[in-house]
């Protein structure tokens, strides 16, 4: 017997649910994807920041301290 796909033991395991129950188990899903991506994109900006922003900014200051024009 081979092993049934996540669709299949979907269908199998809520074959007796309302349509009504079916649509709130996809939404409850749908929301938990939603905050994981919500996550990824905060993690994503964040790392943004520190790996490029920063470095940028530190560099011109850098820049214009070598050329006399502020000093640090």
């Amino acid at each position: 017997m081979k092993n049934p796909t996540p669709l299949e033991k979907f269908v199998d395991n809520k074959k007796h649910w309302e349509e009504k129950h079916i649509q709130l188990a996809q939404l409850c899903q749908l929301r938990l994807i939603h905050e994981k991506l919500e996550r990824n994109r905060s993690n994503t900006s964040t790392l943004v920041w520190w790996l490029i922003a920063i470095p940028i900014i530190a560099a011109i200051l850098l820049f214009m301290s070598a050329l006399g024009a502020i000093s640090i």
